[in-house]
């Protein structure tokens, strides 16, 4: 880590919180804003709902978390609020997530990624490094791939989802024994956010996370990535994180203490530290020659 990355993960650690207690400075530091976007299933557009720390004095890039399966940002205001001691935050909640707006069905992951996009365009952000846990990091890697110029750098936390465990009770089995080895104050906010989300995206998103081939998005990226995952995390295997990792041409992955998926959560300065070192040189990191070409049909 380089000496200005190391001074400006020191002030992260300091500030930090994790837990319940990183929720409470996160929500005293974030304000919260509205913003319009088209929708993308219907006609209708959608508020979708953020938290934001914008800080005019910084040079680093906006940061911008991106939450996972069913669920707002809730949960992500530990690592929020200690992030946003360095550079400018941001805490979206998708669509059908949270506070904003459902569309007229529950979106798929490529969709939920052009509403993304659709939301940092009408933010006028650009060049951003996007933070994302879970399933966040599938629609994250959609993002950076199909909108190369509104992203800078990728973080990914606990990314999924890990082949030898692609089917819907498999995922659901391991994400609940990796709850265990997370902080308790975590599951408060899935017991919030899930009923919110309704069973219909509950069902689609579920569906999508196993469907999914982060593997086969990563390659095409140019931008620099990194991968978090936490020490005992049951849903991400140290192989299938290091195999993420070797996709994108990243460095070896992070393992955080012995911390389940939610790690963001559990030791938010920790995962700070990380972020924050790829964020000192996302802006002026040559792009990488991209292992391959990714064509959508």
């Amino acid at each position: 880590m380089g000496v200005a990355a190391t001074g400006v993960a020191a002030g992260a650690l300091v500030a930090g919180r994790s837990g319940l207690a990183g929720y409470l400075k996160g929500a005293r530091t974030l304000g919260s804003s509205w913003s319009t976007v088209p929708g993308i299933a219907g006609a209708a557009p959608l508020r979708v709902h953020a938290r934001f720390s914008a800080r005019r004095d910084s040079d680093q890039p906006s940061l911008v978390l991106v939450p996972g399966y069913a669920i707002g940002g809730s949960y992500l205001m530990p690592l929020a609020g200690t992030l946003a001691g360095s550079a400018p935050v941001y805490v979206v909640d998708l669509p059908g997530h949270g506070e904003s707006d459902h569309d007229a069905r529950p979106l798929a992951i490529p969709e939920l990624a052009e509403a993304l996009a659709a939301w940092l365009t009408a933010n006028g952000l650009l060049h951003v490094v996007l933070v994302a846990h879970s399933n966040g990091c599938q629609i994250a890697a959609e993002v950076s791939q199909r909108h190369p110029d509104l992203v800078a750098g990728l973080v990914l936390i606990g990314p999924t989802s890990d082949p030898t465990a692609r089917t819907p009770r498999r995922q659901l089995f391991r994400g609940a024994l990796a709850s265990l080895l997370d902080r308790p104050s975590y599951l408060f906010w899935g017991a919030v956010d899930y009923p919110r989300a309704g069973r219909p995206v509950l069902r689609k998103e579920l569906r999508d996370m196993v469907g999914h081939r982060i593997e086969d998005v990563l390659p095409a990226l140019t931008i620099p990535v990194r991968v978090i995952r936490g020490g005992l995390d049951l849903l991400v295997p140290r192989d299938w994180a290091a195999a993420v990792a070797a996709a994108a041409g990243a460095p070896p992955p992070v393992d955080v203490g012995w911390w389940g998926h939610a790690v963001h959560y559990d030791s938010a300065p920790r995962v700070a530290d990380a972020v924050l070192e790829l964020a000192s040189t996302a802006l002026t990191t040559p792009p990488r020659q991209p292992a391959v070409a990714r064509v959508d049909a």
